[in-house]
């Protein structure tokens, strides 16, 4: 998991994520996530732990994930009503 770790670091340091990171990041997860010796019990709770870890670690860097899957983290929206 530390690869990982390594690799989303660096990624969400940008404030900003392109879909292609987002397509290897989700290939990384999936690749580290299940072998041919799994079993469906194993997989979905290797997919849970996973899962639980990508949370964390988007958290740490406040990322929501709303903000992942549209790639960019917004620092602030200020609504201005001009009458």
């Amino acid at each position: 998991m530390g690869s990982y770790r390594a690799v989303i670091t660096v990624v969400l340091s940008k404030n900003k994520i392109t879909v292609e990171e987002k397509r290897m990041l989700r290939g990384f997860r999936r690749t580290f996530s299940i072998t041919d010796e799994v079993g469906l019990s194993a997989y979905k709770q290797k997919y849970l732990q996973r899962t639980q870890e990508h949370r964390k670690i988007l958290k740490e860097f406040d990322w929501t994930e709303d903000q992942y899957e549209d790639g960019e983290k917004v620092l602030f929206i200020i609504w201005y009503i001009v009458i």
